[in-house]
């Protein structure tokens, strides 16, 4: 930023030797440093789990995907929140896929039993190809997790943990759209959709996969 000043410069007498072309060349290039964005850091999250010994990767905020409900009631929908995970100990690592459920109103009507019912297995279709997914834990503990890896904005969400591979997490990096169903005969409209489009944090994810 430039400051106009009525002092006289420090340095007077070398400036006004310098050629007006060179100080305008110097303004030009200070003025493009300073509006030049600095490449965003890394949206991955790595953090070492004091209590269980083991090294979490994921990314710092998950994937955000709704469906509608009209007919229960004006501006409801359901979420379900996705993100990849990585856990490493001992050098053993295992590749995850967690699942945030929960919806504006009481979706489910029904205590949590009734959405693990419900998500027992989930179907994940990456450009039109699916992807079965069979439920591994409810609660990060129970894989070593002691803190929660992600977050949603209730606290009544359901926690859903499924066993994937890196081959899975890439293909997920590489579609160009992604569906979840909870059920395999779904009817239309039953599908949960990207509520943006899709971050490129998940296929940095995948890079950092690659980089092995």
């Amino acid at each position: 930023m430039l400051h106009v000043s009525s002092e006289e410069p420090r340095y007077a007498g070398v400036s006004a030797r310098l050629p007006l072309v060179l100080i305008l060349t110097v303004i030009t290039v200070s003025l493009i440093a300073c509006s030049t964005p600095r490449k965003s850091e890394p949206e991955l999250r790595h953090y070492f789990d004091k209590k269980t010994g083991a090294n979490i990767m994921s990314l710092q905020q998950p994937l955000v995907f709704y469906r509608e409900k009209p007919w229960l009631a004006a501006n409801t929908r359901d979420y379900v929140y996705l993100g990849p995970i990585e856990v490493s100990r001992t050098g053993q690592r295992s590749y995850l896929l967690w699942l945030g459920i929960w919806s504006t109103i009481d979706r489910f009507g029904l205590p949590s039993k009734s959405v693990q019912d419900d998500f027992q297995t989930v179907y994940l279709v990456a450009d039109e190809e699916p992807m079965e997914l069979g439920i591994k834990a409810w609660s990060g503990k129970e894989l070593g997790m002691a803190n929660a890896v992600y977050s949603t904005p209730v606290d009544s969400a359901s926690n859903a943990f499924y066993a994937v591979t890196r081959d899975q997490i890439r293909k997920l990096a590489q579609a160009k759209s992604i569906l979840i169903y909870s059920n395999a005969d779904a009817p239309p409209g039953a599908e949960y959709m990207l509520r943006r489009e899709k971050s490129q944090y998940v296929a940095e994810f995948a890079n950092y996969l690659s980089g092995e």
